[in-house]
């Protein structure tokens, strides 16, 4: 998506999305992931609430920074943006201005999609990163 859709305008799609997303069989995470609308972990909210959660995205202000220092204060130090272009990167850049960490995006329309994520791929790579569990997630 090339913009940020969190607001009233599509909330009437909101209740279709939470039923379907109560049809689905949810797990407790086996990695840490940070929710965007609380700006926490969601590791020690029941599973059977992610519905609701996930829903509230459509019509809730995006906590990025707040979620942005949430992975950071456990150790976060790599983020991969999976969306159109850069501009999640740029974020984390200015929000981790002067700290380590480094923000890869999955999608150049310049360099092309396919090199774009294999370079991406690359990078997590080198950086020891061999299966998925080893990352950080945004929901």
């Amino acid at each position: 998506m090339s913009h940020a859709y969190h607001s009233p305008i599509i909330g009437d799609a909101r209740a279709r999305y939470e039923d379907v997303l109560t049809t689905l069989t949810f797990r407790p995470p086996t990695r840490e992931i940070v929710s965007t609308i609380t700006g926490n972990s969601i590791r020690a909210l029941p599973s059977a609430r992610y519905p609701k959660l996930l829903a509230q995205q459509f019509v809730q202000p995006v906590r990025l920074r707040q979620a942005i220092e949430s992975h950071y204060a456990v150790g976060g130090r790599v983020f991969v943006e999976c969306g159109p272009k850069w501009p999640l990167c740029t974020y984390v850049d200015d929000t981790l201005q002067g700290r380590e960490h480094l923000a890869l995006p999955t999608l150049h329309p310049k360099v092309g999609e396919a090199e774009q994520l294999q370079r991406t791929l690359a990078h997590l790579f080198v950086l020891g990163a061999t299966s998925l569990p080893a990352l950080h997630t945004f929901t």
